[in-house]
């Protein structure tokens, strides 16, 4: 069932039309052969050996998939685990909590796995309770009316979801269940702004499988160390980005090692051959996404990229940073999350990505990211100088 809400969004598309077919074949002769040795009262050796021909020929597809289309074997196929020990040992590594959320039809429960202990909570929690809260989020609190409204709600989310965990303070990982919630907003207090991120520096993930497996390679020199995408102009005739391309150069001018893609260097292809070359990846420019079966899509000066395009890509990116509209957005897959174009990139094997939730404003973006690489130079974590 898991497979079957990925697959919605992304992974069948990256399979060319010939291994689509392949792997239909494949599993409906699997499926015949299953069928007739249950049914079949002789119990022929002949169809178990067909059987056993068959999942092998399907197992040799798989392989081949492995080294020939990455993504989409993890989409569907890969299904390695690992463990709690090996979950202790990362978050020791890292001095963090991860916090995992797991909404059901009645209740709501909390898994905290610390470095040196695990724990499950019950929570009070409704499904309902973000639609205000997300309201909020998405406008600009203009009256002090608006703000206590908001810190009532927030507060809300706060004694339901992270009060009864008890946690100390410092990094704090959450892997979410369903629609993305900014954590990091929810008020300590119902009638004063004071905020998570006053106690906590947050990350998210997609899972504690997604967190471990999606390292950062250290393996980068002689790599180049930061690339800067902007178009600034689009063949689709969309807003000009204006200030775009000074705000590359002025992050490129804290690296040794930078290469810049703006303008009508901005291309899609240009973009998907660079990328992998460079330890941090910076974007403006603009994207779309909704909750429908709309496939999230990126632009660049020539084109579009969508989730479908990554089907081959593999990154060596430590860290990709979208600043383009909704990044964040997607069609939420009951039990998996969001199916965002983040999510893309993620199943191409990079690590750390920052997202954008909203419509943002293009000079406020330009201001914040800037003072988000200037700590990040300065040798603070991704959380911490976000």
């Amino acid at each position: 069932m898991l497979n079957d809400k990925l697959n919605e969004l992304g992974a069948k598309q990256v399979l060319s039309e010939a291994d689509r077919a392949k792997e239909i074949q494949l599993q409906s002769r699997i499926d015949e052969l299953r069928k007739k040795s249950e049914t079949d009262k002789t119990k022929s050796d002949q169809t178990e050996r067909e059987l056993l021909m068959a999942e092998n020929a399907q197992s040799d597809f798989i392989k081949n998939l492995e080294k020939t289309n990455p993504a989409y074997f993890r989409f569907k196929y890969d299904t390695t685990t690992i463990n709690l020990k090996q979950v202790q040992q990362y978050l020791t590594s890292k001095a963090s909590t991860l916090v995992e959320y797991f909404v059901g039809d009645s209740l709501t429960y909390a898994m905290v796995v610390s470095p040196t202990a695990v724990k499950i909570q019950t929570l009070r929690f409704e499904p309902n309770d973000p639609d205000a809260y997300l309201r909020f989020c998405a406008k600009d609190i203009s009256t002090k009316t608006e703000l206590n409204e908001f810190l009532v709600v927030s507060h809300k989310l706060y004694q339901n979801l992270i009060a009864p965990l008890k946690l100390s303070k410092g990094h704090l990982i959450i892997s979410q269940n369903g629609a993305f919630l900014p954590f990091e907003a929810f008020s300590l207090s119902a009638s004063n702004p004071s905020y998570l991120l006053n106690e906590h520096s947050v990350s998210y993930t997609y899972s504690a499988q997604f967190l471990l497996k999606n390292q950062p390679s250290s393996d980068f020199w002689p790599q180049k160390s930061f690339l800067g995408v902007a178009p600034v102009q689009f063949s689709q005739k969309l807003n000009t980005l204006t200030g775009s391309a000074e705000s590359i150069e002025r992050i490129g001018g804290s690296y040794l090692w930078k290469s810049e893609l703006v303008h009508q260097k901005a291309t899609k292809n240009s973009f998907l051959n660079q990328a992998s070359g460079h330890r941090i990846v910076q974007v403006y420019t603009h994207a779309f996404a909704d909750s429908t079966q709309t496939e999230p899509h990126i632009y660049f000066a020539d084109s579009t990229l969508k989730v479908s395009d990554l089907g081959n890509a593999s990154f060596k990116i430590n860290l990709l940073v979208l600043s383009a509209c909704k990044t964040g957005v997607g069609k939420v897959a009951k039990g998996e999350g969001v199916l965002s174009l983040a999510r893309g990139f993620s199943m191409a094997g990079i690590p750390s990505t920052i997202t954008k939730l909203w419509s943002v404003e293009d000079q406020t973006t330009y201001s914040l990211t800037e003072l988000f690489y200037t700590y990040l130079n300065e040798g603070l974590s991704k959380d911490e100088a976000l």
